[in-house]
C-alpha cells in the first residue's frame, strides 16, 4: 500500500476522507496520524501533511485554494508589505466556507480571509495542486486587488522568477480592460527585485532615460541613467558590504559614478533618492 504522505502528495497536497479510505487507509488509521501529528486535518474530511504552510492549510480550512498574494508570498514573488490575512479563491456556488481562526464558525461571521470567487474548481477536482491556484489565475486575482506600482513591482517579479510563462501572460493581457492593458504592458521580466521595478519607474516619471540590468565589464548593474550613472539597489536580503565595495570600485574604475540605495530608502525615503538622482543629474554625473 502506498505510504500515506505520498498518496496525499499525489493528490495534489490536500486529500478528503473517502480518497484515503479508497487508497486503503482505515478510520483508526486516519485518526491515529492526526493524533500523532502525522497528518493535519484543517477541515471537516480534509487532511494535510503537517509540513504545509500555515497560510495553505488555512485556504483549504476556508474551503478552497490560495491565491492572490498568499499563493505569490509561498512562490517568493516580491511584494511591498506583509499579508495580514488568507487570499483564498472559491468557486463561485461554493456555501459553508470556514473561518481560518475557528473551524466551527463560518467565513461570512467572522471575515478572517480575503474570499476570491471565481469559476476555479472544486478543490477535490482541481487537476495539480489543490492548495493553491494556478499562476495565470492567481495573477489575474492579484490584478484585481493591488494597484498601481504596487502591482507592477509584483508583476515584474513574477516574469523575472518565470512563475508565469510568456504564452500565459499574453493570453492574460489579452483578457484585461485598455486601461489595464495599457499599464501591464510595461511591465517586464528585467526587474530583479521591487525595489528596482519601483526606483525605475520613479525616476521615469521625471523624465529621465534608465536602462536596466547594464552589463559593464564583469559586472551586471541594475540600473543606468544616461551615459554612465550607475545605480545600484539592495533588496531587503543580505548584502555583503565587501563585495559591494569592490563591485563598486571596479565600476568607478571603468569611468562610472556609482549612487547605491537599500530597500528601505526606497520605500520610506524615496524624497532623498530622488534628491540625491537629481543632484548628480545637475553635476552632469549621467554624462560622458
Amino acid at each position: 500500500m502506498t505510504d500515506i504522505d505520498d498518496e496525499i502528495r499525489r493528490l495534489g497536497g490536500a486529500a478528503k476522507t473517502v480518497e484515503l479510505r479508497m487508497a486503503g487507509f482505515s478510520k483508526s488509521q486516519l485518526s491515529a496520524a492526526v493524533r500523532t501529528r502525522r497528518l493535519l486535518r484543517p477541515r471537516k474530511a480534509w487532511y494535510v501533511l503537517p509540513s504545509t504552510p500555515p497560510a495553505l492549510a488555512a485556504a483549504v480550512r476556508v474551503g478552497g485554494r490560495a491565491t492572490c498574494v498568499t499563493a505569490l508570498h509561498h512562490h517568493e514573488v516580491w511584494l511591498t508589505d506583509h499579508i495580514p490575512l488568507v487570499h483564498v479563491a472559491v468557486h463561485r456556488s461554493a456555501s459553508r466556507l470556514r473561518a481560518v481562526s475557528n473551524l466551527r464558525e463560518r467565513q461570512t461571521a467572522v471575515c478572517d480571509a480575503i474570499v476570491h470567487w471565481a469559476d476555479t474548481p472544486r478543490p477535490r477536482l482541481a487537476t495539480g495542486s489543490r492548495l493553491f491556484e494556478p499562476p495565470a489565475a492567481v495573477l489575474r486575482d492579484v490584478i484585481g486587488c493591488l494597484r498601481g506600482e504596487e502591482l507592477l513591482a509584483t508583476i515584474e517579479s513574477a516574469l523575472n522568477l518565470r512563475y508565469i510563462s510568456a504564452s500565459e501572460w499574453t493570453a492574460l493581457l489579452a483578457g484585461m480592460s485598455r486601461v489595464e492593458q495599457a499599464f501591464l504592458e510595461q511591465a517586464s521580466g528585467l526587474s530583479g527585485s521591487g525595489v528596482e521595478t519601483l526606483f525605475v519607474s520613479r525616476i521615469r516619471r521625471l523624465g529621465l532615460r534608465v536602462r536596466q540590468q547594464v552589463q559593464i565589464g564583469p559586472d551586471r548593474v541594475d540600473a543606468v541613467i544616461g551615459d554612465r550613472l550607475v545605480v545600484e539597489l539592495d533588496g531587503a536580503k543580505f548584502h555583503d558590504p565587501h563585495v559591494d565595495r569592490m563591485r563598486d570600485a571596479r565600476l568607478v574604475i571603468a569611468d562610472r559614478h556609482v549612487l547605491r540605495f537599500d530597500y528601505w530608502q526606497v520605500l520610506y525615503d524615496w524624497r532623498t533618492v530622488e534628491q540625491a538622482v537629481l543632484a548628480a543629474i545637475i553635476r552632469g554625473d549621467h554624462l560622458w
